[in-house]
């Protein structure tokens, strides 16, 4: 009986996570942890558990940890420039948005 609510278990979770759901868990334990320990303290494993899935997951996703960092930190790029384009439409100037 246990290995049939396991089963049950098992196969509910697996149909509850897609790809790019898996991916932005992925992404945002990673910016967690990385502000949290460091890029150089935190391991795959570590961002596997928070996120709760297995390092292999994460390999399927992002080649490496660094590859994780890339994204991370495209995705904050991108963010901020999309912050300095709103800012420009209300009448702020890009001079004074370079502060960000």
């Amino acid at each position: 009986m246990k290995s049939d609510a396991l089963s049950k278990r098992t196969s509910t979770l697996r149909r509850t996570r897609s790809g790019p759901q898996t991916r932005k868990q992925i992404l945002d334990a990673s910016l967690r942890l990385f502000s949290k320990r460091g890029f150089a303290r935190t391991t795959v494993r570590d961002i596997a558990r928070a996120a709760g899935i297995t390092d292999a997951a994460i390999y399927y996703h992002f080649r490496s940890k660094r590859d994780l960092l890339v994204t991370i930190t495209e995705k904050i790029n991108m963010f901020g420039q999309k912050i300095i384009t709103l800012g420009g439409r209300d009448g702020e100037t890009s001079e004074n948005s370079r502060g960000f």
